[in-house]
């Protein structure tokens, strides 16, 4: 009987340090654009003090999230460290952070269109979440990309900014004022402020896609060279400039408060925009009027769409979170339903339904900033308690008492926050009741159909197992080289001008370009690689697991594979990637191919724009010693 090996490849790790710290600043870092308002709202010409609380604890959390980074290489967030310890905690934290990531899409879009200077900005932030999650429904490629040119573009302002208000430090230092009120009102208006810190769970969220260490495998993997950078530069930045930015407040000239309200000349309410203000009150005694104006401009554009671009971290955030949930039984199995591009279509659909219900009975800064802190701080808290007393971890003495007194803190904040934040409370109840709910519903299902329905599994296997002797292993990861390749356009078999050897014939499904390689496999009698890609932008520790004889497609694609030869020889991979492209060039390097085969998309140009044509981005990769031919 003929050998076939069978190849279940690993999960790809292609986030560097700098789309790490990209993907970070874009929720954590923009959370300066709205406090520094949100601050003197509260304590006027003395909010500084409650900024450099919060900025010290940005830092206290900060630390503590390169030791869970440390220690949890394969997904540090909150739902996936608290697993394997308590499903109760695990799913408390989960529930918590839907709440932020509701509202850090809510608070984003309302604070965006508040830059713009738009009346009405809550209707333009429904609109901007619904644009956006549509976006997302077909798994845009480009965001990445494009999240890094918006941080680079953030941080420059950012620092711009900074210079401008640098020289006149020392007399907004001298028109500071001492914190008004006592130690309980000083407390109070601390958690108020305490919103600088969404986002830090990000870092940890993203552990397990990150580029492992020099010397690291992925049986035992550290990505502490890639994690420990983009942390620590995300809260240095956030940290420093948003307690500068506090201080250089107290120079703004005709700041008056009324209630909520901050006003100041030619603005009626500058609190949602402060920095914009900020900036051409800087500007002014430097530069000419319409200069400070453009650099205005400037601001209002760069921090609305740096704020945009948080939205559509949080929202993939969301989604992939109850798609997680789902896979893991804890939630009804539809919520893991992924269309064709990979992405959780009713995850995503209710991630973008419940923000902008949200924002239909919440849309003021000041009120969704109320509702905004009990969900990451309640996360935070979740996640430093577990980890601080998981006595198996080999945290060392002086650790664990660090990420436990942290703890407490949080935890303090979290229960202030419940007594007194009731509109946040009964916020977060109903999102843990809906949820508890929700898992009720997942449980009774599985209850009803008793066990797992292996059928499907058994059935495919005996099938498989006549024609052929599968041998499971794995492949090693390699590095990609950039270099740019010839294409060709294969309408005949054998082209001459094709170099001959072994070939990677990447595929979906059964189509074309799969009965092109086999064909041409057969007639010319050189080895080939089908590689099948089963799409999936969101990613369980359990998916490493995932056999292939689960996946019916791969199996009917194998099947087929088999029908063609009457002596098989050849080898099949699978993998599940985010990133189809990556694979293929990663795969027909490590494999030392002379051909690569793929299919042409049939997808409109605008959809290829939108998501990223995977056969170009292969053509960009691709060595100059491997030919890429494509079937049309």
């Amino acid at each position: 009987m003929a050998k076939v090996a069978v190849f279940q490849t690993d999960r790809p790790r292609n986030v560097n340090k700098f789309q790490a710290a990209a993907i970070l600043y874009g929720d954590w870092g923009t959370s300066k654009i709205y406090l520094v308002g949100l601050a003197f709202a509260l304590a006027a010409y003395s909010s500084f003090w409650l900024v450099l609380a919060v900025s010290i604890l940005n830092i206290l959390v900060g630390l503590n999230y390169i030791l869970i980074c440390k220690y949890y290489p394969n997904g540090g967030g909150v739902y996936a460290s608290v697993r394997h310890r308590s499903e109760i905690l695990a799913l408390l934290g989960a529930f918590f952070l839907l709440c932020d990531y509701m509202i850090t899409m809510a608070i984003g879009a309302v604070s965006a269109f508040s830059y713009l200077g738009i009346d009405r900005p809550e209707l333009w932030a429904m609109g901007a979440i619904g644009a956006i999650g549509i976006l997302n429904f077909f798994g845009p490629r480009h965001m990445g990309n494009l999240a890094f040119l918006v941080t680079a573009s953030g941080v420059v302002v950012v620092l711009v900014l900074a210079m401008l208000v640098l020289p006149s430090i020392g007399l907004a230092w001298d028109k500071l004022q001492p914190f008004q009120g006592g130690p309980r009102l000083a407390w109070i208006d601390f958690v108020g402020v305490v919103v600088a810190l969404s986002g830090v769970e990000a870092i940890a969220n993203m552990t397990g896609v990150m580029k492992l260490d020099k010397g690291s495998t992925s049986k035992n993997p550290s990505v502490l060279k890639t994690s420990t950078p983009a942390l620590v530069a995300v809260m240095l930045e956030v940290s420093i400039f948003t307690a500068l930015f506090s201080l250089a407040v107290n120079l703004l000239p005709g700041m008056v408060i009324s209630g909520d309200e901050v006003s100041a000349p030619g603005y009626p309410n500058v609190r949602d925009a402060m920095l914009r203000y900020m900036g051409e009150s800087y500007c002014a005694p430097l530069f000419a009027a319409p200069y400070c104006h453009i650099f205005g401009l400037i601001l209002t554009f760069v921090f609305g769409v740096l704020l945009l671009s948080g939205i559509n971290t949080a929202l993939i955030a969301s989604s992939s979170l109850l798609f997680i949930m789902s896979k893991d039984g804890q939630i009804p199995a539809f919520f893991s339903t992924i269309n064709r591009f990979g992405v959780p279509k009713i995850s995503l659909l209710l991630s973008i339904l419940s923000t902008i219900a949200v924002l239909i009975f919440v849309h003021d800064m000041l009120s969704l900033a109320n509702l905004y802190a009990i969900g990451f701080v309640g996360a935070i808290a979740t996640n430093l308690g577990s980890t601080s007393t998981d006595f198996k971890l080999p945290l060392k003495p002086y650790e664990r008492s660090f990420m436990f007194g942290t703890f407490l803190v949080m935890a303090a904040i979290e229960l202030t926050l419940f007594i007194e934040k009731p509109h946040a409370r009964m916020f977060v109840i109903t999102v843990i009741a809906v949820g508890l709910l929700l898992r009720g519903l997942a449980q009774e299902r599985r209850r009803k159909r008793g066990t797992v329905d292996l059928t499907f599994q058994t059935d495919s296997m005996a099938r498989l197992s006549k024609e052929a002797m599968i041998t499971q292993g794995r492949i090693k990861e390699k590095a990609i080289v950039q270099i740019p390749v010839h294409d060709y356009q294969a309408e005949v078999f054998a082209p001459e001008h094709i170099s001959t050897g072994s070939i990677l014939c990447a595929v979906t499904h059964v189509g074309k370009s799969l009965e092109f390689a086999l064909q041409w496999s057969r007639m010319s009698n050189q080895k080939l690689y089908v590689l099948f890609i089963r799409e999936q932008r969101t990613f369980i520790p359990q998916d490493e697991e995932f056999s292939w004889l689960e996946d019916q497609q791969a199996c009917e694609t194998f099947e087929y594979a088999l029908s063609f030869f009457k002596e098989p020889n050849f080898t099949y991979l699978y993998t599940v990637s985010d990133h189809p492209s990556v694979n293929i060039v990663d795969y027909a390097q490590s494999l030392n191919v002379c051909n690569v085969i793929v299919g042409m998309s049939r997808r409109s140009q605008f959809w290829q724009f939108v998501r990223g044509d995977t056969v170009t981005q292969v053509f960009k990769s691709l060595p100059k010693t491997i030919d890429l031919i494509i079937v049309s």
